[in-house]
């Protein structure tokens, strides 16, 4: 049962912020999440049949905020409301809603009771999973580390413009992109369109609410680059993790363990972007000898990526002066720069954009091929 999968995925996943899968369940049973002992009891009182949606999705978000507990499931399926003798004031507020789903039960006592023995037994999987998931948890994070950028003299084609120019400042460029993981402990949110799927775990981070620092519990890919966030978007992280460097916070340090005191963080320009694209004017093309024959050895593209991100870091990087690798240059994700528009080419891209198409939105686009990559460099 696919929405029975869904309405158990809310329970389990997302905390006491249970959020009925609006694909998975019906319209009136999204009423009955907003209000329980008022529009079930209506539809009961009316004589309106109702459904395993409504059942379900009722005990789910009772079960979300700890109303009831799984046994307390299998007494319902026997048609015994377990809150009728609870004399505290949440299991009164709910004893209405529970006696009303207990007559539907009682009425059609073996067609319900499976469907609540189905709910059980999808709660215990669920929970076997988040086991394995918190387990997994263990995993090292992947953390920020930025590299030295000598200056130099750039000099490339693209578009048939051709590009010159020095860069006269030194300026230190991240070794991959702003990870989901990353990005959530700055922000305590996560935009990202690849939340979920292969590589995903709870991770617990703690998030600032009204002066008081709460933990919550995320699911994501920490690996994977954050993306799906507009141009402004990138702004506000950069600004809040500046926060961090003025005030030396020690949540900085779990990001960028390498962080210098007082050095702020930005999008690189794009001239800088390209500047390590072809290894400080060393290269005529980013990723010097890259073919369409090996790019897959260097970025997850179209023919690699099986259409979705993958964790930073996992290709061959980028070698700037030959000793500092650079993950990620292209594919995966493109990068906002400072300019307000995107550059390089992502997971879903063909290798002719890496030469031909690789600057690309502007910052009033949202996609889940853009994230962030950052520079840095001390007060100037």
């Amino acid at each position: 049962m696919r929405w029975l999968s869904a309405v158990l995925f809310g329970v389990l996943i997302v905390g006491g912020a249970f959020n009925a899968t609006a694909a998975a369940i019906t319209s009136t049973a999204e009423e009955i999440v907003n209000d329980h002992s008022l529009t079930c009891m209506q539809a009961l009182q009316a004589g309106i049949n109702v459904s395993d949606e409504i059942i379900v999705g009722t005990l789910g978000e009772l079960l979300a905020e700890k109303v009831v507990s799984t046994l307390d499931l299998e007494l319902i399926s026997e048609g015994i409301n377990p809150l009728s003798k609870r004399m505290t004031a949440q299991s009164l507020e709910y004893q209405p809603i529970v006696e009303h789903i207990v007559k539907s039960v009682r009425v059609n006592s073996k067609h319900f009771s499976s469907v609540i023995k189905d709910l059980i037994d999808e709660v215990a999987r669920e929970m076997t999973e988040r086991s394995e998931r918190q387990l997994r948890t263990k995993d090292k994070f992947v953390q920020l580390k930025f590299y030295q950028i000598q200056p130099g003299e750039l000099n490339f084609a693209y578009r048939n413009h051709q590009y010159s120019g020095k860069r006269a400042h030194q300026f230190w460029f991240s070794n991959i992109p702003v990870t989901q993981w990353q990005y959530t402990m700055v922000m305590g949110k996560n935009p990202s369109w690849f939340n979920f799927g292969v590589g995903s775990m709870e991770v617990e981070i703690p998030v600032n609410r009204h002066d008081q620092v709460v933990k919550r519990t995320f699911l994501l890919p920490p690996n994977h680059p954050v993306e799906f966030l507009l141009y402004e978007d990138a702004l506000s992280f950069i600004k809040k993790l500046n926060l961090l460097s003025d005030h030396d916070d020690p949540l900085i340090y779990r990001i960028i363990p390498d962080h210098k005191k007082n050095w702020h963080y930005d999008l690189p320009e794009w001239m800088e972007w390209e500047f390590v694209a072809h290894n400080r004017g060393a290269w005529t093309t980013p990723g010097q000898n890259i073919t369409e024959e090996n790019i897959g050895e260097f970025a997850w593209f179209e023919k690699n990526s099986n259409s979705q991100t993958h964790p930073v870091g996992e290709l061959k990087p980028f070698l700037i002066d030959g000793k500092f690798p650079i993950y990620d240059v292209i594919g995966n994700v493109k990068t906002w720069v400072k300019e307000g528009f995107a550059v390089g080419i992502s997971f879903n891209e063909p290798f002719e954009n890496m030469h031909s198409d690789r600057v690309d939105y502007m910052a009033s686009a949202k996609s889940s091929s853009i994230g962030i990559r950052l520079v840095t460099g001390p007060p100037r």
